[in-house]
């Protein structure tokens, strides 16, 4: 069930399952061309894994995204998020955009993260990355959807997963609106010029990287940062590329592992 929580001057949606009471687990999903929280029933069955005893948080961002939004103003929302529902200590994976959301708010706010997940993400936006950003703006802004999905799917997906399922993903298109353009360029202008290294020798959690090798929106030089910068271990996925976490039988029972390891 779609929750609503309002904080600080914003609404944030939300939905939370699992084990009421048991130990929070915070998901922090990454750029989306509508909201994650469409599939909920999608995404209860997805984190099944966690739910046995996990007390499991998905938000999405802030309803009304500003002007000017960056991933540091993410981070603030959702430790604002967090401590208006009183939740502390949690398990926090952050996916792709989410996992920069997550390093900052870990670097941040230690109180509010007991471990961390970091999926198919980065500390630094590679030149490549803003490269692949600026035209799905650009595709955004010029209200073309088609164009959007297409290159949106063609560069997180695997080229076996996305000839698989290629009708559906490009009829995805007619789901987003103006509305729905108009958050996805905010959302994804957020990321410009990214730099968290300095972050990475603050955070004191336990962390572990996930990625799959073929990523061809962060690569491989991507994870060795994050790795070094942490030092942690970092678990590579052959054969998968960006969305991994969607693709991969199996991905969330590993991050569960980690989780259960700390």
């Amino acid at each position: 069930m779609k929750l609503t929580l309002e904080t600080n001057g914003f609404e944030t949606e939300y939905i939370r399952f699992g084990r009421q009471g048991a130990q929070p687990m915070l998901v922090l999903p990454g750029l989306s061309l509508i909201s994650v929280l469409t599939f909920e029933e999608g995404i209860v069955n997805a984190y099944s894994c966690y739910a046995e005893d996990r007390d499991i948080i998905l938000p999405d961002r802030r309803k009304q995204l500003p002007e000017s939004y960056t991933v540091s103003d993410m981070a603030d929302d959702t430790a604002a998020f967090l401590d208006a529902l009183g939740v502390k200590n949690a398990d926090v994976m952050g996916v792709s955009q989410g996992g920069m959301i997550a390093q900052l708010l870990a670097a941040r706010r230690p109180d509010l993260v007991r471990s961390l997940a970091l999926c198919s993400t980065a500390a630094t936006l590679p030149e490549r990355s803003g490269e692949t950003l600026r035209g799905w703006v650009q595709a955004a802004q010029q209200g073309d959807a088609d164009a959007l999905v297409r290159s949106f799917a063609e560069n997180v997906y695997s080229p076996q997963y996305f000839e698989a399922y290629k009708e559906g993903i490009l009829g995805m298109a007619r789901l987003v609106g103006e509305q729905e353009l108009q958050r996805f360029a905010a959302a994804a202008k957020a990321a410009e010029g990214l730099v968290l290294s300095a972050a990475l020798s603050e955070i004191k959690a336990p962390a572990k990287v996930f990625a799959g090798a073929e990523d061809r929106i962060f690569g491989s030089e991507s994870r060795k940062e994050l790795s070094e910068g942490l030092g942690c271990e970092v678990c590579v996925f052959e054969g998968y590329g960006h969305a991994v976490y969607d693709e991969m039988q199996g991905f969330h029972d590993k991050v569960n592992e980690f989780f259960h390891s700390v």
